[in-house]
């Protein structure tokens, strides 16, 4: 069966200065600008009954408060969306709504050449006939539908060619609608096979429940829709590999840090308690940097640790030595008070350094 296509503008969702068409002209326009489209000629114009608008919308003859909704919104939209006119030549203004004369709707724009997106009729019939079976209103789930047809991306050039991510708070913003219900449409449109749908789920981010962007295709780009999925995952997974090694770098400089203040304020060579907490921080550092297959290097300042990983033996100061360092500190006191010092002050530092 030969598609037919119905070209929309953008403004339908596009903000001009502060608000969209939509915002302007209400859902129940949008649906009838459409209706009405799909049988625009080159002059411009498309002739309608109320009736044959209600066969297409699926509405009863007798339902007297649709058909009266029907003809306020169109009346809304005379002299803004369209021109209603009671012959071909439009001419005749409307001035009053009924049942079976034939209308002439003039549109306001002329087809657009950019900045357009493109519907099919077959597409819309069926969105009219999942409201009508699940009685849900026709208006909301065709701007759902249209909205994502607006947003997909027809750049050849572009990796997300026929596709587009849209996030379900994005869609509840424009269309004006709870997010519940948008996943319920979006359930429908994906089982009625008229969206290809990859969920990417949530995330909690500080605190805050977000939802992932989905991605949309239409069921005959499948192909296109893959290629998007499968980009998306590479590029989530070198992200993650990214933070991860991020993640890892940070750990290892705050590990080092912690290290230079517990041996600046610790006195380790003879407490085998406090080598014992500096190797635990030194032993942690260590398998990060094998982790990311570096080497211990020479003038990395572990204390506790050899360059091969191993550990060093704990190394208790003999009285001796403890003297030494006690006489050397000492002495360097005295040397800094710029005072006479004799030889029996000093004692040799046994090679101490200081």
């Amino acid at each position: 069966m030969e598609k037919f296509y119905i070209k929309l503008e953008n403004e339908w969702f596009q903000y001009d200065e502060e608000q969209t068409w939509l915002q302007m002209y209400g859902k129940d326009s949008l649906m009838l600008y459409a209706i009405l489209k799909r049988d625009v000629t080159v002059r411009n114009y498309t002739k309608f009954t109320i009736k044959e608008i209600l066969d297409i919308l699926q509405i009863s003859n007798t339902n007297t408060r649709m058909i009266q909704k029907i003809k306020e919104t169109l009346i809304q939209m005379n002299g803004k969306l369209i021109d209603l006119y009671e012959d071909r030549n439009c001419i005749k203004e409307v001035k009053k709504l009924d049942n079976n004369t034939v209308y002439f709707a003039l549109f306001k724009n002329e087809s657009p050449e950019e900045n357009f997106f493109i519907v099919t009729d077959d597409e819309i019939d069926k969105i009219i006939n999942i409201a009508t079976s699940k009685k849900i209103p026709k208006e909301n789930i065709l701007s759902q539908f249209l909205y994502i047809c607006k947003s997909f991306n027809n750049n050849k050039n572009n990796e997300t060619y026929k596709t587009c991510r849209v996030g379900i708070d994005t869609i509840e913003k424009y269309i004006d609608i709870d997010r519940k219900t948008v996943m319920r449409y979006n359930q429908l449109l994906e089982n009625e096979l008229l969206l290809l749908i990859h969920s990417e789920g949530a995330t909690l981010n500080k605190d805050t429940y977000k939802t992932s962007c989905n991605i949309y295709a239409r069921v005959n780009n499948v192909e296109e829709f893959n290629k998007v999925i499968e980009l998306e995952s590479k590029k989530k997974s070198i992200k993650s590999l990214n933070r991860e090694k991020q993640d890892n770098l940070n750990k290892q400089r705050g590990l080092k840090q912690k290290i230079n203040n517990y041996k600046k304020n610790k006195y380790i060579e003879n407490n085998e308690d406090s080598w014992n907490e500096l190797n635990k921080l030194e032993r942690e550092y260590v398998e990060l940097l094998f982790a990311n297959n570096k080497k211990i290097k020479k003038g990395t300042g572990l204390v506790t640790i050899k360059l091969n990983g191993e550990n060093k033996e704990f190394y208790r100061k003999s009285e001796e030595d403890i003297r030494a360092e006690e006489i050397a500190r000492n002495n360097y006191k005295l040397l800094n008070t710029k005072i006479n010092i004799t030889d029996d002050i000093l004692n040799p530092f046994r090679n101490y350094n200081i």
